[in-house]
């Protein structure tokens, strides 16, 4: 579901959907919604949902740290795209061909 959600309102009432039905979003439901947001070259939103995620102690992997790379690379912002890819690697994961190829 999250990866065909084409809206920022459709993801985030998907999120809340689940937990209005005890079930936690995960770190795969977040980078699934960001990858979704993403594809729809919603940059802002897409960092507004990692934002949420921080909050929530939800932790990202290198694949979250991949959509989010990808979201700014969709999105245009090239700078942003590098900076994630310096935050990934602060974080201990190695970039690998995938993170470069979403």
């Amino acid at each position: 579901l999250l990866n065909a959600a084409q809206s920022p309102s459709k993801v985030r009432a998907i999120l809340r959907g689940m937990r209005d039905h005890g079930l936690q979003p995960d770190e795969r439901s977040y980078t699934a919604a960001i990858g979704s947001l993403a594809k729809h070259r919603l940059l802002p939103e897409a960092l507004s949902l990692y934002e949420d995620m921080q909050q929530r102690g939800v932790q990202p992997t290198r694949f979250t740290f991949a959509a989010l790379i990808n979201a700014c690379a969709e999105g245009g912002d090239g700078d942003g795209a590098l900076a994630w890819l310096g935050q990934m690697r602060d974080a201990g994961y190695s970039p690998d061909t995938s993170t470069f190829n979403l």
